[in-house]
Protein backbone atom coordinates (compact mmCIF):
# COMPACT_ATOMS: atom_id res chain seq x y z
CA UNK A 1 0.00 0.00 0.00
CA UNK A 2 1.19 3.50 -0.76
CA UNK A 3 0.54 6.41 1.57
CA UNK A 4 0.32 10.12 0.99
CA UNK A 5 2.66 11.84 3.45
CA UNK A 6 4.30 15.21 3.80
CA UNK A 7 7.72 13.52 3.68
CA UNK A 8 8.97 10.48 1.79
CA UNK A 9 10.00 7.57 3.97
CA UNK A 10 12.28 4.68 3.09
CA UNK A 11 9.29 2.34 3.08
CA UNK A 12 7.61 4.46 0.37
CA UNK A 13 10.67 4.20 -1.87
CA UNK A 14 10.87 0.42 -1.28
CA UNK A 15 7.21 0.01 -2.23
CA UNK A 16 7.66 2.09 -5.39
CA UNK A 17 10.71 0.04 -6.45
CA UNK A 18 8.88 -3.22 -5.73
CA UNK A 19 5.81 -2.15 -7.75
CA UNK A 20 7.92 -1.01 -10.70
CA UNK A 21 10.06 -4.16 -10.74
CA UNK A 22 7.09 -6.48 -10.35
CA UNK A 23 5.25 -4.80 -13.21
CA UNK A 24 8.31 -4.94 -15.45
CA UNK A 25 9.08 -8.57 -14.64
CA UNK A 26 5.48 -9.72 -15.19
CA UNK A 27 5.50 -8.08 -18.64
CA UNK A 28 8.33 -10.34 -19.83
CA UNK A 29 8.20 -13.71 -21.56
CA UNK A 30 8.11 -16.75 -19.28
CA UNK A 31 11.75 -17.69 -19.88
CA UNK A 32 13.00 -14.21 -19.02
CA UNK A 33 10.42 -13.82 -16.25
CA UNK A 34 11.96 -16.56 -14.07
CA UNK A 35 15.53 -15.27 -14.50
CA UNK A 36 14.53 -11.69 -13.67
CA UNK A 37 12.47 -12.86 -10.72
CA UNK A 38 15.50 -14.64 -9.25
CA UNK A 39 17.83 -11.72 -9.97
CA UNK A 40 15.61 -9.12 -8.32
CA UNK A 41 14.09 -11.22 -5.54
CA UNK A 42 15.78 -9.19 -2.81
CA UNK A 43 14.05 -6.07 -4.12
CA UNK A 44 10.70 -7.76 -4.64
CA UNK A 45 10.43 -9.44 -1.26
CA UNK A 46 10.15 -7.61 2.02
CA UNK A 47 9.63 -9.06 5.47
CA UNK A 48 6.66 -6.77 6.07
CA UNK A 49 4.75 -8.02 3.06
CA UNK A 50 5.49 -11.73 2.89
CA UNK A 51 1.76 -12.38 2.60
CA UNK A 52 1.62 -10.24 -0.52
CA UNK A 53 4.61 -12.10 -1.94
CA UNK A 54 2.99 -15.45 -1.15
CA UNK A 55 -0.24 -14.27 -2.74
CA UNK A 56 1.64 -13.13 -5.85
CA UNK A 57 3.47 -16.46 -6.13
CA UNK A 58 0.26 -18.43 -5.64
CA UNK A 59 -1.46 -16.42 -8.37
CA UNK A 60 1.52 -17.10 -10.61
CA UNK A 61 1.13 -20.85 -10.02
CA UNK A 62 -2.58 -20.57 -10.79
CA UNK A 63 -1.87 -18.80 -14.10
CA UNK A 64 0.79 -21.36 -15.01
CA UNK A 65 -1.59 -24.22 -14.22
CA UNK A 66 -4.30 -22.66 -16.38
CA UNK A 67 -1.90 -22.24 -19.31
CA UNK A 68 -0.48 -25.76 -19.04
CA UNK A 69 -3.84 -27.51 -18.66
CA UNK A 70 -5.89 -25.06 -20.76
CA UNK A 71 -8.66 -25.04 -18.16
CA UNK A 72 -10.95 -22.49 -16.49
CA UNK A 73 -10.17 -21.07 -13.07
CA UNK A 74 -12.80 -23.30 -11.47
CA UNK A 75 -10.77 -26.42 -12.42
CA UNK A 76 -7.44 -25.22 -11.01
CA UNK A 77 -5.88 -27.21 -8.15
CA UNK A 78 -2.47 -26.25 -6.79
CA UNK A 79 -0.62 -28.92 -4.85
CA UNK A 80 0.39 -27.61 -1.39
CA UNK A 81 3.79 -29.27 -1.66
CA UNK A 82 4.43 -27.58 -5.00
CA UNK A 83 3.51 -24.22 -3.49
CA UNK A 84 5.75 -24.80 -0.46
CA UNK A 85 8.69 -25.87 -2.64
CA UNK A 86 8.34 -22.72 -4.78
CA UNK A 87 8.67 -20.62 -1.61
CA UNK A 88 12.02 -22.07 -0.61
CA UNK A 89 13.88 -19.91 -3.13
CA UNK A 90 12.56 -16.91 -1.16
CA UNK A 91 13.64 -18.45 2.16
CA UNK A 92 10.03 -18.93 3.27
CA UNK A 93 9.51 -22.35 4.77
CA UNK A 94 6.25 -22.15 6.73
CA UNK A 95 3.30 -20.51 4.95
CA UNK A 96 0.74 -21.76 7.51
CA UNK A 97 0.01 -18.26 8.85
CA UNK A 98 -0.61 -17.11 5.27
CA UNK A 99 -3.38 -19.71 4.94
CA UNK A 100 -5.17 -18.04 7.87
CA UNK A 101 -4.80 -14.52 6.46
CA UNK A 102 -7.65 -12.46 5.07
CA UNK A 103 -5.71 -12.04 1.81
CA UNK A 104 -5.63 -15.81 1.26
CA UNK A 105 -9.17 -16.52 2.43
CA UNK A 106 -10.69 -13.91 0.12
CA UNK A 107 -9.59 -15.74 -3.02
CA UNK A 108 -8.43 -19.24 -2.09
CA UNK A 109 -9.21 -22.16 0.14
CA UNK A 110 -7.53 -25.43 1.05
CA UNK A 111 -9.69 -28.43 0.23
CA UNK A 112 -10.50 -30.38 3.36
CA UNK A 113 -8.84 -33.79 3.58
CA UNK A 114 -6.54 -33.02 0.65
CA UNK A 115 -3.32 -31.24 -0.16
CA UNK A 116 -4.70 -28.81 -2.72
CA UNK A 117 -5.32 -25.08 -2.85
CA UNK A 118 -8.22 -23.98 -5.05
CA UNK A 119 -9.46 -20.54 -6.09
CA UNK A 120 -12.84 -19.53 -4.73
Amino acid sequence: KMHLRAFVQEEDVDVAIRVMLTSFIRAQKQSIFKALQKTFKKFISNKKDNFQLLFYLLNDLVQSYQQQHNCPLSNVKIDLNLFKSSLQQYNIYDPSSFYQSKLFKQQFKILSNSNFIVPI
